[in-house]
């Protein structure tokens, strides 16, 4: 039999080579997406194991909510205030139920939860910006800005109020191509649930999402009734408690003496809160380490590429665009963003800048590895420098407070102290971090009631100050002529009282 000389079929060796070219770029995007999110879990454990990864009040506040839910006594809001869900701490309850409660318990689910907004981001982008933009407008989020990453350490009560914000955007774009009476009801659920987790996302993100709708689609508007309905399922705790509290979540003012003027908030808009979220300023100390020429430069161009590719947005992107176009708006408007050490109240924008800027970068081929390169090079250089600076404890009356409070907290079981009073600061950490084995309230704003009617109705509560702390001085003759002994303890100063004979 005769051989036969094989036929080049034209194109067949290109078609073979298509699939190798294809597989070889899924593995090289799958690798830098690998390597992403372990640099961004390498950073989050380096924090966790330093100074920055401190338990603060608010945090501690935190897990006790989360431990009395096991208990069975669920919060509508944050301990003693009128906004902040209380959904958080049910899923940390649920943390500790399986893993028992600890400090460590209570982050974790901080960094997994911040884990599922980075999902939600990918999610979003999808739908606006494309794949490719969504991919690295996630790892972004997950791995810059150093405040941010630090942030998302914390267990705070942001992440499901934004989690709820990015799922109403997702559900906002597929209204706009699809009005659906089904749609309608989930957006309204997810707005109303977000409201009672933080309401600030949902204004800051979503109310101009809706206004767009609205306009670009007003047929949607005939589901309007089902959005309603939906609202008042989601929101009904919030609805139900402020309907017996005189509306407290509508009555809010800042802190007394916390005042500034719009010049003031938009000034500070530029020249410390933006500064500060892209990392050339540090939390607290408003410091510029690499100086404030090339840290004022770097961030102005960063600002001009979120402007260039807001308003070089069209079609599905265009919301983006439209709720940072809304942000500056409402951050001028509202006498809240007096503060400016930390760029807290950008937290809720992160998403769509991260997805904005993402989409600028991809159209540079080839960019984004060395975007992602220079964002966890510029994270770790903040953290350190964060850490170098250590402005993130708090202090009593000028002293700054341990890192650790072990120490303390065998000291006053050793002393068989029970009932602690102490500054805010100090006083739940104790409470926390002793299992609630030690009832401690604070001699300033009080977080839980109970607490403090049974410290204050003990005989000899325990007094417990950061070591040199002004209110220690003042209070030391009295303590000591009331049969107090003063101890010592790796930075602390304790006082008790001997129990009658």
């Amino acid at each position: 039999m005769a051989t036969q000389t094989p036929q080049t079929v034209p194109g067949a060796t290109g078609a073979a080579q298509r699939p190798r070219l294809l597989a070889a770029l899924a593995g090289r995007e799958a690798s830098i997406v690998a390597i992403a999110v372990l640099a961004g879990v390498a950073l989050r454990a380096w924090v966790l194991a330093t100074g920055l990864g401190e338990l603060d009040a608010d945090e501690a506040v935190h897990g006790l909510m989360a431990r009395h839910v096991l208990e069975g006594e669920l919060s509508v809001f944050f301990w003693l205030q009128p906004y902040g869900g209380s959904q958080q701490a049910v899923l940390t309850a649920g943390a500790f139920a399986v893993f028992g409660p600890g400090v460590i318990q209570l982050k974790i689910v901080a960094i997994a939860l911040h884990a599922v907004t980075c999902v939600l981001t990918w999610l979003l982008g999808r739908e606006t910006v494309g794949e490719r933009a969504a991919r690295l407008g996630a790892l972004l989020l997950w791995i810059w800005p150093p405040f941010l990453l630090w942030f998302t350490t914390k267990a705070f009560d942001y992440a499901i109020g934004i989690q709820s914000a990015l799922l109403l955007l997702i559900l906002v774009m597929r209204l706009r191509r699809h009005a659906s009476r089904a749609l309608a009801l989930a957006a309204g659920l997810v707005l109303g649930f977000g409201t009672w987790a933080v309401a600030q996302a949902m204004l800051l993100v979503a109310a101009p999402a809706l206004v767009w709708l609205a306009f670009t689609r007003p047929r949607v508007l005939r589901h309007a009734w089902l959005g309603a309905v939906g609202f008042v399922v989601g929101a009904a705790p919030w609805l139900a408690w402020n309907a017996r509290n005189d509306w407290l979540s509508l009555h809010l003012q800042p802190e007394s003496g916390a005042q500034s003027t719009v010049w003031e908030r938009v000034t500070g808009l530029f020249s410390t809160i933006l500064p500060t979220w892209f990392g050339f300023r540090m939390p607290f100390t408003l410091t510029w380490p690499a100086g404030p020429v090339l840290g004022a430069i770097v961030t102005g161009a960063l600002v001009a590429a979120v402007v260039i590719a807001a308003v070089g947005a069209r079609g599905r992107t265009r919301v983006l665009a439209i709720v940072v176009a809304f942000f500056p708006i409402a951050y001028a408007a509202s006498a809240f963003a007096y503060y400016r050490d930390s760029p807290r109240y950008l937290v809720p924008l992160a998403p769509v800048l991260a997805l904005l800027l993402a989409r600028l970068v991809v159209t540079r081929h080839g960019a984004e590895p060395f975007v992602l390169f220079a964002a966890v090079a510029a994270t770790t250089a903040g953290l350190v420098t964060m850490k170098h600076e250590d402005r993130f404890g708090h202090t009593d009356a000028g002293a700054r407070i341990p890192h650790d409070i072990a120490p303390l907290l065998r000291t006053l079981e050793r002393e068989r102290a029970t009932h602690v009073l102490a500054s805010y600061w100090l006083a739940y950490r104790i409470g926390f971090e002793s299992e609630e084995r030690i009832t401690a309230t604070s001699t300033g704003f009080v977080r839980y009631v109970p607490y403090d009617r049974a410290v204050r109705s003990a005989r000899y509560p325990a007094r417990v100050f950061a070591h040199g702390s002004r209110r220690e001085r003042a209070a030391r003759a009295g303590l000591l002529r009331g049969g107090f002994r003063r101890l010592e303890s790796d930075g602390f100063v304790v006082y008790v009282h001997p129990p009658a004979t």
